[in-house]
This record gives C-alpha cells, structure tokens and sequence, in this order.
C-alpha cells in the first residue's frame, strides 16, 4: 500500500527496495518504509531501526517516535538513525478459492 501523494525520483532504487521488501514480506513480516527527512521534521513520525535482516538493506523496527520535538528531530536528521514514517507498507496476502 503506497500513498497517493508521494512522489518517487529514483524509481530504479524504489524498485530494488521493493524487491528486498517482498524477501521480508515472504516470511509473514509486515514491512513499513521510511524515507530520509531533507531536514528535521517535526511534524511526522519517526522509525528507529533494529536489528538488520540477514543479505538485506532492511532493518526490523526498534521504535515508533511519533511527532518528535525539534531538538530531537535535528538529532535523528543530523545522525542519520531514523527515517520518516512513510505510510507505505507491503504483506503478504493469502487468497483462497471462492466456494458457492
């Protein structure tokens, strides 16, 4: 699930981390993307990442910040720790065979 308004200027590195993604998801993980704030941002949440998935650029969720003062927003933009929550997410979906 994407959000309608975002906009996406290296399709080529969106598309191999939607890749890596769909390794995640595969294994019944829900996956949320983060983006890298172009400055502190206060008036978004922010994910704090855990520990990395083995071959991947993916890191499971340490922590939700939600709505951080500018004090700590400038923390997490200057160190590079968190990203934006973006409200983009990917699962695995199961479907089964419609029955009368």
């Amino acid at each position: 699930m994407l959000a309608a308004d975002h906009i996406i200027r290296d399709t080529a590195k969106f598309h191999k981390t939607c890749c890596e993604a769909s390794a995640v998801a595969a294994k019944n993980i829900f996956v949320t993307f983060g983006v890298h704030p172009k400055s502190p941002a206060t008036s978004y949440g922010y994910i704090k990442p855990g520990m990395k998935f083995d071959g991947l650029s993916a890191f499971k969720v340490y922590a939700f910040v939600k709505t951080p003062d500018f004090e700590t927003a400038t923390i997490y933009f200057q160190k590079v720790i968190c990203g934006i929550a973006a409200t983009s997410f990917l699962a695995r979906t199961f479907c089964s065979p419609r029955s009368n």
